[in-house]
């Protein structure tokens, strides 16, 4: 699928198969605010949730998910729940004494944020503070470039950001 999400696959998912923007965004490959042009663009008003906040509270406290996760699960943007939890007051789930030296094994064995944080259940936010704590802390690593081959890689390799940071190894 190219950048461009087109109009009838869009309808077709969101309206006929019921996914949510964030999950029709998901399946195009396209970002969320190009499924929110497409609807600005072609006049068609979005549906009301069909989650409660009762939903993410459930998923949350009782069920253990992390944010992200409540989101996916109840088909919802990351940002909706975190309005959700903003609006009632909310406190994220302090991590288990079990988390943190999980957490710190882990970071020990080279693992990222994101890495450590997918295999704990937890946020990456909810690692870095883990990890701070500890002393832990992960340090950006600096690179210099010739301004030449940073040139040549964007503009003439056409490599993204990404693609360039795992090249240089940062």
């Amino acid at each position: 699928m190219t950048r461009r999400a087109k109009a009838e696959d869009v309808r077709q998912l969101y309206f006929e198969q019921g996914l949510s923007q964030v999950q029709v965004a998901k399946k195009l490959g396209v970002s969320l605010n190009t499924v929110q042009r497409v609807f600005r663009d072609n006049g068609w008003s979005v549906r009301r949730r069909q989650c409660t906040d009762e939903d993410v509270w459930h998923f949350y406290y009782q069920k253990g998910l992390t944010q992200e996760q409540v989101a996916q699960k109840l088909g919802i943007a990351s940002r909706t729940v975190i309005d959700i939890f903003k609006k009632h007051g909310w406190k994220p789930r302090p991590l288990r004494k079990a988390d943190e030296e999980e957490g710190r094994r882990l970071r020990e064995q080279g693992l990222t944020q994101k890495q450590i944080a997918e295999k704990l259940g937890v946020s990456q936010s909810a690692v870095q503070q883990l990890l701070r704590k500890q002393g832990l802390g992960f340090s950006r690593k600096r690179v210099e470039i010739d301004s030449k081959e940073l040139r040549q890689l964007y503009h003439e390799k056409r490599l993204t950001q990404k693609q360039i940071a795992e090249k240089l190894g940062v």
